[in-house]
């Protein structure tokens, strides 16, 4: 079995040290506070794959469902980024 090096999305190596299926383990589910815990010694936005970052700061993530250009719901923030 060989292991694949986590996907960079152009940012140092040294950065990717959690990928969005992570939150999908059998791990994560068993005991998700391990991934928590990396998520926040990461730093303030962490990229886990293209256009996605997770942040583990409270006060991050308050900051960001208050600001109205993230929008009232997913869809409503995908308009008003520059993904549509």
């Amino acid at each position: 079995m060989t292991h694949q090096a986590a996907p960079s999305f152009g940012l140092p190596e040294h950065h990717c040290i959690i990928v969005f299926t992570d939150f999908c383990s059998a791990a994560f589910f068993a005991d998700p506070y391990p991934l928590y815990e990396k998520v926040r010694q990461a730093g303030a936005l962490l990229p886990v794959g293209p256009n996605v970052r997770v942040a583990g700061c409270f006060g991050i993530i308050d900051a960001l469902l208050r600001d109205r250009r993230m929008g009232k719901t997913y869809l409503q923030s995908l308009k008003n980024s520059d993904c549509l």
